[in-house]
């Protein structure tokens, strides 16, 4: 894994030095009018920029090295609690807790064979977790357990004596536990957003495109009368590809 790695940010590095020596040979050029200083020029910045490059990527794979497994697995366990439907949390959770029903009162509202009063609280909808709050404050029983997918829902009962289960609590238990985990899936959001949009233009697999559309202006520039403009709009597409290529947040 280390190796393919590795592998990866060396190629990444020979595509930045082309991209960043076409860049300026052809704006040096351009300004210069002298074939020998642009070359000149463009060799130190696409050195310069490439020494750059991989001292920050050491870096990164160095963190990158250190870090937990079990910190992904359990960011992966939060994103499908947050999107799962109720019906299969609850299911999982009474099995990873061995909650025995004794009464169920609503669908998220049930009473243990342990005679514990046990709340199951999500992110939605709002209005059934005021109500919940306006119950759980009025009650004067301390056998009350609300297993708490809704993360800030705590925070309303600083003062009050009730056992939180809480959602990283329950990761915790299904990491230590080593807990089979089934029918948990992220519900895919069908609207379009702005991230889906940027997604889609700046996607890894744009910058083969962005690259050669580019190197093509840049090089038809040479013989054009609107040399300035086929130059910045090569240089633009030479930006997108490698923004496409490097960018973490929408690959």
């Amino acid at each position: 894994m280390i190796k393919k790695t590795i592998l990866s940010k060396i190629s990444n590095g020979i595509f930045l030095y082309g991209i960043v020596f076409i860049l300026f040979l052809a704006w040096s050029r351009y300004i210069t009018k002298n074939l020998s200083t642009s070359l000149f020029i463009s060799f130190i910045i696409a050195t310069i920029s490439v020494t750059l490059y991989i001292l920050i990527e050491y870096k990164q794979l160095l963190k990158s090295s250190q870090k937990n497994n079990s910190q992904k697995t359990y960011n992966n366990f939060k994103e499908h609690f947050l999107y799962s439907p109720n019906k299969d949390i609850i299911d999982l959770l009474s099995k990873l807790y061995n909650l025995k029903i004794k009464d169920k009162i609503s669908n998220t509202h049930i009473i243990s064979t342990e005679n514990k009063e046990i709340f199951f609280i999500f992110d939605t909808p709002i209005i059934d977790n005021e109500k919940i709050i306006q119950v759980l404050k009025n009650r004067e029983t301390n056998n009350i357990q609300i297993y708490c997918i809704e993360t800030n829902f705590q925070n309303n009962f600083e003062n009050i004596n009730i056992e939180f289960v809480t959602l990283e609590s329950i990761i915790n238990k299904i990491l230590t536990e080593n807990f089979v985990v089934q029918n948990l899936t992220k519900l895919q959001n069908s609207k379009v957003t702005k991230d889906i949009i940027f997604k889609n233009i700046f996607n890894k697999t744009r910058s083969k495109n962005y690259f050669w559309l580019g190197i093509l202006l840049i090089i038809t520039s040479t013989f054009s009368p609107y040399t300035i403009y086929y130059n910045v709009v090569g240089t633009l597409l030479l930006i997108f590809s490698i923004y496409s290529k490097f960018n973490k947040k929408y690959n």
